[in-house]
């Protein structure tokens, strides 16, 4: 089995930073990541906030900004959240589809020196959440 890394290039269209807009729960966001930030919160005007920035870096920005508001269990459904907006994605955009399609058996591993948990992390050994996500 080989490895596919995605961060950037070729498998860019993996990231939830990429400019594929997503429906989910019946609304259109302009990438998986003004997604996923939207949904760790309730209130309206943080969720609008977010939501309207230009880009996914600014929405991931924002909604660091309100952590201290974010859901109560949000550590323990975020992975679950994801998986339904990167099912979405994919579900939605044929690019995408085939690329993930034509991935096959090989490991996918979002190569990002600065997240462990969602990539592998500056060393190698994050845990490489969205990668077990896109293989499932």
């Amino acid at each position: 089995m080989s490895k596919i890394l995605f961060y950037e290039g070729k498998y860019y269209l993996f990231s939830n930073f990429s400019a594929h807009e997503v429906i989910f729960l019946g609304k259109t966001y302009k990438t998986a990541e003004h997604c996923y930030q939207s949904q760790k919160f309730t209130d309206p005007e943080i969720k609008a906030e977010i939501e309207n920035t230009p880009s996914p870096f600014m929405a991931k920005k924002v909604s660091h900004g309100h952590d201290d508001k974010k859901l109560t269990n949000w550590e323990e459904v975020k992975a679950g959240i994801m998986k339904q907006i990167v099912t979405e994605k994919v579900k939605q955009h044929d690019e995408v589809r085939k690329l993930l399609v034509e991935s096959d058996d090989n490991e996918i591993i979002e190569n990002s020196p600065y997240d462990d948990y969602w990539g592998n992390g500056k060393d190698g050994n994050g845990k490489n959440t969205m990668g077990k996500i896109l293989m499932e």
